[in-house]
């Protein structure tokens, strides 16, 4: 103390602290956030409930001269430039009504590939399907840390905004009961499969 002021001493941006203060996990992975949705929910894209991919064909970006945008390494990824999605097809329509088949786009892309992702990328591509559209699904693992640092023993665990629930799925898997709460009834039918699907698999462990 110096008369009566206390004393402020510069310490460095983070504290002085290590980077073990911190939690680090990788983002929620396609097969993490679409868990137990597969069967039960459409794809918000091509709206089949069985499928796990589907075609889709995009406008290449154009430049100011109205021609398209050539890729570049390092300068939109594998997947160029685009601009909009023109077109949603099942993988059944391939080869059908001017739909180019797998086994063609899959060589258009491999071509582009070796190419070194340089010149305009291929119109159509093979993405995966989504049902759980939430846009910041968070990570299980991440989720799972905090439900247990926060969480009494044989305590409920309260999220008054659920999302997509993983927070529900991860105090399911820590073995906590669970309230969930969300106001748009899209996200409560994504979040009750996830649910259903956890809990199940909590019981086939058990056994």
């Amino acid at each position: 103390m110096m008369r009566g002021r206390a004393r402020i001493v510069p310490t460095p941006r983070d504290g002085g602290g290590s980077a073990s203060r911190f939690f680090y996990c990788a983002k929620a992975s396609s097969g993490e956030r679409e868990a137990g949705l597969l069967g039960h929910l459409p794809c918000v894209r091509c709206g089949s409930k069985s499928a796990t991919q589907h075609i889709v064909k995009r406008l290449p970006a154009k430049n100011g001269s109205g021609e398209p945008c050539q890729s570049a390494p390092g300068d939109t990824g594998k997947m160029g430039k685009f601009t909009e999605t023109t077109g949603i097809f099942r993988l059944a329509q391939a080869g059908k009504g001017g739909v180019p088949t797998v086994e063609a786009i899959r060589q258009a892309w491999a071509a582009f590939k070796r190419r070194g992702y340089k010149g305009q990328p291929p119109e159509w591509s093979i993405v995966r399907c989504l049902r759980n559209d939430h846009p910041t699904v968070k990570p299980l693992s991440l989720m799972r840390w905090c439900v247990r640092l926060i969480t009494p023993l044989g305590g409920v665990c309260l999220d008054p905004f659920g999302g997509s629930f993983t927070t529900g799925v991860a105090a399911i898997e820590e073995g906590f009961s669970f309230v969930g709460m969300e106001r748009q009834r899209h996200y409560v039918t994504i979040g009750r499969w996830r649910l259903r699907h956890a809990a199940q698999k909590g019981r086939s462990k058990a056994r």
